[in-house]
């Protein structure tokens, strides 16, 4: 029998079933940032594709003011991966 130094296991969805626990974060980030009630339904076009992706289409939300958010946040590029941004 052959032995193998190495294996790899595709954890997501094959290991363990990850939607329930990332859908729910997510809907509870839009509550917590947004006071918004997303239904989980609404959500799901974030699963199988990759992080960046999905970041487009969701944006980001601050308590901070626009000069601030300049500051504290653009300066680590993080800027062009949501197509919206609220400030205070």
């Amino acid at each position: 029998m052959k032995q193998y130094k190495h294996t790899i296991f595709d954890i997501e969805g094959t290991l363990l079933y990850t939607e329930e626990a990332i859908l729910k974060s997510l809907q509870g980030t839009f509550f917590d940032m947004l006071c918004k009630d997303v239904p989980i339904k609404e959500l799901v076009f974030v699963l199988g594709i990759p992080g960046e992706t999905a970041l487009h289409a969701l944006g980001i939300a601050t308590s901070k003011d626009r000069n601030e958010y300049a500051t504290d946040f653009l300066l680590f590029g993080i800027g062009d991966y949501f197509n919206v941004t609220i400030c205070v």
